[in-house]
């Protein structure tokens, strides 16, 4: 198994994930039920999907303040972003209550989290020459 070693590029695109992530979080926990009448979405899943956030929020700023990683984590992170992507696009397209603000603002998620797997991988990817064998 090897490490990744962070460098600054990878580095920042974690903590701006991290940073959209926590914003999201605490808007979803602040006012759920604000959230829920302007966008559609039940209460339960803009609570439950803040707290898994944060979860993943943790595991971004580990990565980030960490000097290497295990590769696994990066792709339990790159997947994880997939999955979410995907879950949001599978939301926008069955969720008859969602308004169209709800789903835009399930696109806008899965765009984002789209993006950053994309730019997470292809930064681990560009330091492949700094793979250390562990």
């Amino acid at each position: 198994m090897s490490n990744v070693v962070n460098h600054p590029g990878l580095k920042a695109i974690l903590l701006l994930d991290a940073a959209i992530g926590v914003v999201v979080a605490a808007l979803q926990l602040a006012a759920p039920q604000l959230l829920s009448s302007w966008l559609g979405l039940a209460v339960p899943l803009l609570v439950g999907s803040a707290v898994l956030l944060l979860g993943y929020v943790a595991l971004l700023l580990g990565m980030a303040f960490a000097s290497h990683f295990k590769r696994w984590v990066l792709h339990l992170l790159v997947w994880g972003n997939v999955s979410w992507g995907i879950a949001c696009l599978a939301l926008a397209a069955g969720l008859s209550s969602a308004t169209k603000l709800g789903i835009a603002y399930l696109l806008i998620q899965a765009f984002t989290v789209f993006a950053f797997s994309a730019w997470e991988w292809h930064l681990a990817r560009e330091g492949r020459a700094q793979l250390v064998a562990v």
